[in-house]
């Protein structure tokens, strides 16, 4: 059963929770802070986090930044629904204003977290009809934008506004006297589910926002089942090799690793590449899936790095088969030292394997020796 969280406790957030439980269809579960509540969503203990209803925005993404440390900038969405109508408004509670490089990011965050389930028709909104943007009018009705220049337009269901203001206005204007129903703001680019209720969020809303992303995460999940289960007839290859540096960028920006926002030039990856002693990528037809790569000197020292398979791959037994087939390679490398540094989610992972935490050591460096730890594989 899918679990939803609430980071606030007031009559409205009591009544959502009984009608909820009636229904019988999602757990709800209510936490005494914002803290207590995203500390729980990392740990999976819930699938979804509705808050914000007793906390300005300001002050509730200061705690979410703190907690989750988003890589990259974060934006929102409301949703607005009447009968069978559904409007996708963003960004509405979180960026002043957006740049045209920023649009585009909010476009794709849109169509990679929102896009996989719901059909989204995106454009940006503007004061005028041009290649950058479209009047209201004219992303609503093709006729219009043809009159104002635009060929084989279609009908949008998905606006990003120039900046909060005309965001924000919208929204509460479409819902108020429009009477449709507001879901949200939603947050993008956290790695989680999460809301930024108004804190004029009527019990309604809060309802509608709860209801919409359990249903988002089960819509998710459903998708993943249907994707694992037509992937595991696929024929998956393991072919000891580096990857192509075109392959290595597609792995390490499907998992959001890309190296120019690090500072990482493609020559300074080629260069890491051709030194790394020993990868393992995987293959499914002629597209790489992943791959394992062991850094070190070959005598003493190794250290596993870049540990990635495709979002849509995971889960497949492909990470585990990588690390197999890397260890297998240095099982007889008797005081050979292999560490790594995994994120806290991939702990276990490496735990499977006889890698061990070094109590000394807070930043979760993990080691074995082989010969004296037990490797599993």
């Amino acid at each position: 059963m899918i679990k939803i969280g609430f980071s606030d406790n007031n009559s409205d957030i009591m009544y959502v929770k009984e009608r909820i439980e009636k229904e019988n269809i999602f757990k709800l579960i209510i936490y005494d802070s914002v803290e207590s509540a995203l500390k729980a969503l990392i740990s999976k203990e819930i699938d979804c986090l509705v808050g914000g209803h007793d906390i300005s925005t300001s002050d509730y993404l200061k705690i979410i930044f703190q907690l989750i440390k988003p890589k990259n900038r974060v934006y929102s969405y409301s949703v607005l629904r009447k009968n069978d109508s559904m409007y996708f408004f963003a960004d509405t509670a979180v960026n002043i204003s957006l740049s045209e490089e920023q649009k585009k990011e909010l476009n794709d965050l849109l169509q990679k977290e929102v896009g996989n389930i719901f059909e989204l028709k995106i454009t940006n909104l503007s004061f005028k009809t041009d290649e950058k943007g479209m009047q209201v009018d004219a992303a609503l009705l093709p006729e219009i934008a043809l009159k104002k220049g635009i060929k084989n337009s279609i009908k949008h269901n998905s606006f990003i506004f120039p900046d909060l203001n005309s965001a924000n206005i919208s929204y509460k204007l479409v819902q108020r006297l429009g009477d449709y129903e507001h879901i949200g703001p939603i947050l993008l680019g956290t790695g989680y589910h999460i809301s930024d209720l108004s804190r004029g969020a009527s019990k309604e809303e809060i309802y509608s926002t709860a209801i919409y992303l359990a249903n988002l995460v089960s819509k998710e999940n459903d998708k993943f089942k249907k994707r694992s289960n037509s992937s595991d007839s696929m024929d998956i290859r393991y072919v000891e090799k580096k990857p192509t540096l075109v392959e290595f960028n597609q792995l390490r920006d499907s998992v959001d690793w890309n190296l120019a926002e690090r500072g990482i030039s493609n020559e300074s990856a080629q260069k890491s590449l051709d030194v790394a002693p020993y990868c393992v990528c995987a293959y499914s037809g002629n597209k790489i899936i992943g791959m394992v790569r062991m850094s070190g000197d070959q005598g003493m020292y190794g250290y596993i790095q870049d540990t990635i398979v495709l979002p849509e791959f995971q889960g497949k037994g492909v990470g585990r088969k990588l690390m197999q087939i890397i260890l297998k390679n240095i099982q007889n490398k008797k005081g050979y030292l292999l560490g790594t540094c995994p994120s806290k989610v991939a702990v276990e992972f490496y735990s499977s394997f006889g890698f061990k935490k070094r109590p000394e050591n807070p930043n979760g460096f993990m080691f074995m020796e082989i010969g004296k730890d037990q490797l599993k594989i």
